[in-house]
């Protein structure tokens, strides 16, 4: 075993990774019903000693979740991963990274993952267009209709999405209250409720 971790370090200071680099090709997340999958790939000639898998929410510093345990990566070709995190944080901005023992570290990744415990909604910002945002649940991926109304009934916005959020328009901020209504085409997807901007 000995011999092994030797030959390792050596590897690695041969290769010329540093404990800043990104060794990753990619890094990407899918929110997957109440779990978030986090898909990477560790490019051809990087190896590694193990990969931590480390989360944060939005005001603390990052902690291990989880880990990919013994040597990971091939001189000869990409290898990818997946690791799933089957208890996420809910309702608020959070953030994954992942630790390549011994030669670098990956870039950050925002995630939210919404909780309809509670109600069939939930407004947040969307972490890719930073952009507030309706999460429902459309796991038939239906085309579902937005409309959105000023307190006093007057139609100030339609859209639709076929994902499982709907972006709200920044123009209409300064409204602070807005009443909204989600629909799918055939009608048998309803929901209704208010939107508060700060």
């Amino acid at each position: 075993m000995k011999k092994l971790l030797v030959s390792i370090v050596v590897f690695l200071s041969l290769t010329g990774f540093s404990q800043t680099e990104n060794p990753a090709n990619y890094f990407y997340s899918q929110v997957i019903g109440e779990s978030v999958a986090l898909n990477f790939e560790l490019r051809q000639g990087a190896v590694c000693f193990g990969i931590q898998i480390q989360r944060r929410d939005e005001f603390s510093e990052f902690e291990q979740i989880g880990v990919i345990s013994g040597i990971c990566g091939s001189e000869d070709s990409p290898e990818s991963f997946v690791y799933v995190d089957e208890q996420p944080l809910k309702n608020q901005r959070s953030f994954y990274r992942l630790i390549f023992n011994g030669i670098g570290q990956s870039h950050e990744i925002e995630v939210f993952v919404p909780d309809f415990s509670e109600r069939p909604y939930v407004v947040a910002i969307e972490p890719n267009s930073q952009q507030w945002a309706i999460f429902f649940r459309n796991p038939l991926e239906q085309n579902i209709q937005l409309n959105l109304h000023s307190l006093n009934g007057v139609k100030l916005y339609a859209s639709s999405s076929q994902n499982n959020f709907i972006l709200l328009p920044t123009e209409l901020w300064r409204e602070k209250i807005l009443v909204f209504v989600l629909f799918s085409d055939d009608s048998e997807f309803v929901i209704s409720g208010k939107v508060f901007f700060p």
